[in-house]
């Protein structure tokens, strides 16, 4: 036997009516915003990432895509683009575009390759020559082969659009390379770098961390690094530098380029 269903009474239909009317004006609301200037700009800005600005480099993707993920290494996201926070990396890069001068070009260009980038008052290759320091070289070697596919795939990850692309007046002194802004590679690089030389020459620890603070901010000031890429680099490398200090090859590998030093 089928019960009927009770018609609806007076306190029911108003109570329909009220949510009824609340969404109604959720909606009107809601397509006001869209109407916002304001709000229709940031949107567009956060929409921007580097997959839909650029495009990876094969070789690179390939890297992002084989990595695995390490345990105690993972960075937070960045700033969406039209937080306060990326306007204020934007103000400070448009200050060092401002006073750029031919020198710091110079100086960039000869980082491109973080080999050639100066630690002190040598380059990263002087102080780990093949011939000169062979176990020091092939520690390096180590560390280059485990850190370059950990940043790739920190970027495929974040996918941060690069500052060019997000604000045009940004003027990049050197080609942009091909795969995301988040974090810096050259700044995870310089600061991996950094704490291993420092490790294996102590005395002149805080010169090579000095130096891995300057070629940081040379890719700032080429346009190609928000301050927060730099900042989140730093931090990806002291995770990695204590992923290797745990590593048994590693470690043999450090106690006999130590001996060279």
């Amino acid at each position: 036997m089928n019960a009927k269903s009770p018609m609806p009474n007076a306190m029911t239909l108003s109570l329909s009516r009220i949510v009824l009317a609340f969404l109604l004006l959720c909606a009107a609301s809601s397509l006001s915003s869209c109407r916002d200037p304001a709000l229709v700009e940031s949107a567009k800005k956060d929409a921007l990432k580097f997959s839909n600005t650029m495009t990876w480099r094969p070789d690179y993707l390939s890297w992002a895509q084989k990595a695995e993920a390490l345990p105690g290494v993972g960075i937070p996201s960045p700033p969406k683009n039209s937080s306060a926070e990326t306007q204020e990396d934007l103000r400070v890069m448009h200050g060092y575009q401002a006073a750029r001068t031919a020198a710091q070009i110079e100086e960039i260009k000869s980082e491109i390759d973080i080999l050639q980038a100066r630690f002190g008052d040598q380059t990263l290759a002087q102080h780990v020559d093949q011939k000169r320091r062979p176990n020091s070289f092939d520690l390096m070697a180590f560390v280059t082969e485990i850190e370059g596919p950990q940043v790739m795939r920190q970027k495929q990850l974040f996918d941060r659009v690069r500052p060019s692309f997000l604000d045009p007046t940004i003027k990049p002194a050197i080609p942009v390379p091909p795969h995301p802004a988040y974090p810096s590679g050259h700044a995870t690089q310089a600061f991996l770098r950094a704490f291993v030389l420092g490790s294996l020459d102590p005395k002149n620890a805080s010169v090579y961390l000095k130096s891995a603070e300057r070629i940081a901010r040379n890719r700032e000031i080429a346009g190609l690094h928000y301050p927060s890429d730099s900042a989140a680099g730093r931090a990806l490398a002291q995770q990695l530098f204590a992923v290797l200090s745990r590593d048994p090859n590693f470690v043999q590998q450090f106690w006999l380029a130590k001996k060279e030093w």
